[in-house]
């Protein structure tokens, strides 16, 4: 288990679900709900919305973490595996001074371990893509919700300000803030799925890398060859996780939707300054 890989999900959720969502929320009360009773419910409903969506991205974004620490694992044994190799090459026991039958003992016991490990680390794939096929529909939903979200806040706060201003009225800074939160609060929530998405990439792609360390000896062609079919198969296999084929989730998908949501963005505001 990789300590750094569940404090930072912890903290990410620290961060989200128990200050950001919270205080987000009951800003809503004062500034904007105030003694309504029917705004009250209304208020509610949305807080109960709101919470079951950041328990589903939590459960989205649970399958990356598991999946990075089972890739880091197998990472972890590939460099082991490496890594005798690279002491059999040392300079105080050459790898050719070895006598031949301890060689081929060496090379078919480590071939053996790396067709292991190729079979976990295929079946790590399978396990990940089948949960995220099945998460796949409300997650484009929830996606979209996001930066709908996002949109819509950056707009609403650059409107009601103007408004404000234009008509000499007092700021109200609660719905302001509050508006302001919940946009971040979504927008870190979007940010958080590309990134532990991407972190998971990183590793299943990794383990190719891993397993083309060391060159610098003549190995067993049996070994020989499991390090090549395992590197090969890495190779045809794309191991970025996507959304119904409609998009990637990792740092792309992030650049991509800042730059459309950049776009709308000026698009309302000339259209808002058109009307005055």
């Amino acid at each position: 288990m990789d300590g750094r890989v569940l404090k930072s999900f912890f903290s990410k959720i620290t961060l989200l679900d128990v200050i950001v969502f919270p205080f987000t929320f009951a800003l809503f009360i004062p500034f904007t709900v105030g003694h309504s009773k029917l705004l009250m419910a209304c208020w509610l409903v949305n807080t109960w919305s709101i919470l079951q969506m950041l328990l589903f991205c939590n459960l989205f974004q649970s399958i990356a973490i598991v999946g990075t620490l089972l890739y880091k694992a197998v990472n972890l044994q590939i460099h082991n595996c490496i890594d005798q190799l690279s002491h059999l090459d040392n300079q105080e026991t050459r790898w050719h001074h070895f006598d031949r039958g301890l060689k081929l003992t060496i090379c078919k016991r480590l071939a053996i371990e790396i067709d292991h490990l190729c079979r976990l680390h295929r079946a790590i794939t399978r396990l990940v893509q089948k949960l995220v096929q099945i998460l796949s529909p409300p997650m484009i939903f929830v996606t979209t919700y996001q930066c709908l979200i996002i949109l819509a806040e950056i707009y609403f706060e650059y409107i009601s300000t103007v408004k404000d201003l234009r008509a000499g009225l007092p700021l109200n800074y609660g719905q302001w803030l509050s508006s302001f939160l919940f946009m971040v609060m979504n927008g870190l929530q979007f940010y958080f799925t590309a990134s532990v998405y991407a972190r998971m990439t990183e590793e299943a792609e990794k383990s190719a890398i891993l397993l083309n360390e060391f060159f610098l000896c003549d190995v067993d062609f049996r070994l020989d060859l499991s390090i090549e079919l395992f590197t090969v198969e890495m190779l045809h296999h794309n191991y970025k996780i996507d959304i119904c084929g409609l998009y990637t989730v990792d740092f792309t998908m992030v650049n991509s939707v800042i730059g459309r949501l950049t776009i709308y963005l000026i698009m309302l505001v000339q259209f808002e300054l058109a009307e005055y």
